[in-house]
């Protein structure tokens, strides 16, 4: 059987047992990426070392994070136990622990790129109202892309102007938290929900075309498209986070109201970000020392 056959009948069954669209969502990112890179092949002749190659150059030849690659390794261990249940085929995965990333340098956008990619949405003409206020948004509070699509009309407070973005989880320590945000955002968010006509408070806040609420695919398309237009590569919605996390901490912000604003809980994930400020501070130090100006 093809392996993209065999994703259809495991995606079947996984989306009939009750799991979520986001889930799901997942899982295909995932498998396609093992598509793109061995092709549509017999799912039988896939084999153990096929998948550590996969995921050896998804660790070394590819700009995606440690988090991203964990979720191509979950999408790919449910195919091969879905295939082992109802295909009879070997558990080829069974023994590859989930890989780590090659740590990378921590990618922002520079102050050029961001005006260039607001521009381009302008030019996409039907929907620059909502992309625009979605760049604006991801910008100025730096919230994940996850986050962004659970939005609902009321948990924007134009009064207080200020946003709560709401936990993934329901437990007792998952927390929404209250995010201020600029005018220039709130600006860009008026003239989408003028746009946009009749809603509820329940409503997510930004929708496709068709009334659905945005996910992922539909944030990282609209970037792709927003960055093809203007010849840009590698532009994508969670980049925008990586950007405010970057220029706040250039811009003098501390880490313990960052990490209140962003949700990070983890002083390692600000580690590569720090050492960014870090650097910016050496540089300013070489050109701003009295021994260096005075030419002592």
């Amino acid at each position: 059987m093809k392996f993209s056959k065999a994703v259809e009948g495991m995606i079947l069954q996984e989306s009939g047992g009750g799991k979520s669209e986001s889930t799901i969502q997942v899982y295909r990112y995932g498998l396609k990426k093992l598509i793109s890179y061995l092709g549509d092949v017999e799912i039988e002749s896939i084999t153990k070392e096929d998948l550590q190659r996969f995921f050896r150059y998804l660790r070394t030849d590819t700009s995606l994070c440690e988090a991203t690659i964990a979720v191509v390794w979950r999408g790919v261990r449910i195919m091969f136990r879905w295939a082992a249940a109802e295909l009879g085929t070997e558990r080829i995965d069974k023994d590859i622990p989930c890989p780590k990333s090659v740590s990378k340098a921590v990618r922002s956008y520079t102050e050029k790129e961001v005006y260039q990619l607001l521009k381009s949405v302008k030019e996409g003409g039907r929907n620059y109202a909502r992309d625009n206020a979605v760049i604006m948004l991801l910008l100025d509070t730096g919230m994940r892309i996850g986050e962004l699509s659970r939005l609902q009309i009321s948990d924007y407070d134009e009064e207080k102007k200020q946003v709560m973005i709401r936990p993934k989880g329901t437990g007792h320590k998952s927390f929404p938290r209250i995010v201020p945000l600029s005018d220039q955002t709130r600006s860009a968010l008026w003239k989408y929900l003028a746009t946009r006509g009749s809603t509820y408070d329940n409503d997510r806040l930004f929708l496709t075309n068709d009334g659905r609420p945005v996910n992922r695919d539909s944030m990282r398309k609209m970037c792709a498209r927003a960055g093809k237009r203007i010849g840009m590569r590698n532009v994508g919605p969670h980049r925008f986070r990586h950007t405010f996390i970057t220029q706040y901490l250039r811009n003098g912000g501390d880490t313990l109201t960052l990490k209140s604003i962003t949700g990070i809980k983890s002083d390692k994930i600000l580690q590569g970000y720090a050492e960014i400020s870090q650097a910016d501070l050496a540089v300013r130090h070489r050109a701003s020392s009295p021994v260096t100006n005075w030419k002592i």
